[in-house]
């Protein structure tokens, strides 16, 4: 559906995409990650041509319809959100549609809200209704950037509903976050950028599914985090509530034999499931 290949833009003489590598697959929800500032607006502004890039290739499926909604979009506030979505649907289809735009209404959650007006919307309403206006020409690709910042959690929680609603009619998402709960909650593939480089790109799933992370619930932590830190193959990721959470540079057989010279009881242990939470921030400190 989208190719990206070594994507470079400057801002004056500060680079902000150094050589960005992506794809998003045909129904895939994608989820953008990084920090604000990390150039994931940037990346999508150069996907829709609203700036231009100064290398690079970005490949869109020729046969894909792609609509792209900015973070707070700004909307005609004196009308209702029925009137807003008619006015667009005017300019792109030359009349109205009174079931489309029920349909589109319906689809995010504003069927009730229909008549009234936009200034008196909530944040998480407006959002619901800039994804609708995304939907008036029933594209495949949609791109979201940030479309869950600022929202309460029943605005945060809406907005994933509606992905996935999307998503399984068939529609390609792309959306950029620095919110990685939601990235859990409903993307299967994840690209993180980080100094202006993607330094992680993947399957949710895969990335997630670390071989080599382990945790253990001891009698003394002090004495078993003085040991685990001796040793060059052990990395600890976490220590809390007798709890340790680490990572094995070498394998399970170093985990045995290192635990087995620990000089205080283990209660637990067991593989660990890495957090997204966890990745995002080994793979922005390495």
């Amino acid at each position: 559906m989208l190719k990206i290949e070594n994507l470079k833009k400057k801002y004056d003489k500060k680079m902000i995409l150094d050589g960005l590598t992506l794809k998003v697959e045909k129904g895939d929800i994608y989820g953008f990650l990084g920090q604000n500032g990390a150039g994931k607006t940037t990346t999508l502004n150069c996907i829709t041509k609203l700036i231009d890039y100064d290398q690079g290739e970005i490949q869109i499926d020729s046969n894909a319809t792609i609509n792209y909604l900015k973070e707070s979009p700004l909307l005609y506030e004196y009308m209702t959100g029925r009137e807003y979505l008619s006015y667009l649907y005017q300019l792109s289809h030359k009349n109205t549609s009174k079931k489309r735009i029920d349909e589109l209404l319906e689809s995010v959650g504003l069927s009730d809200h229909h008549n009234k007006r936009i200034k008196y919307y909530s944040r998480g309403m407006k959002q619901r209704l800039g994804i609708a206006c995304t939907l008036i020409n029933d594209p495949d690709f949609i791109m979201l950037d940030e479309p869950t910042s600022a929202l309460d959690p029943q605005g945060r929680q809406d907005v994933i509903d509606i992905m996935k609603a999307l998503n399984q009619q068939g529609k390609t998402i792309l959306f950029s976050t620095h919110i990685l709960s939601d990235v859990e909650a409903v993307c299967n593939r994840v690209g993180i950028l980080h100094n202006n480089r993607l330094i992680k790109e993947g399957l949710l799933s895969d990335i997630l599914s670390h071989k080599d992370m382990y945790q253990i619930q001891v009698e003394n932590t002090e004495i078993a985090l003085q040991y685990l830190n001796q040793h060059p193959d052990i990395e600890v990721t976490r220590s809390e509530n007798k709890q340790i959470i680490f990572s094995v540079k070498t394998s399970g057989n170093t985990v045995f034999s290192t635990l087995s010279n620990i000089n205080t009881e283990i209660y637990e242990f067991k593989k660990h499931a890495l957090t997204l939470q966890e990745l995002f921030l080994k793979a922005v400190k390495s």
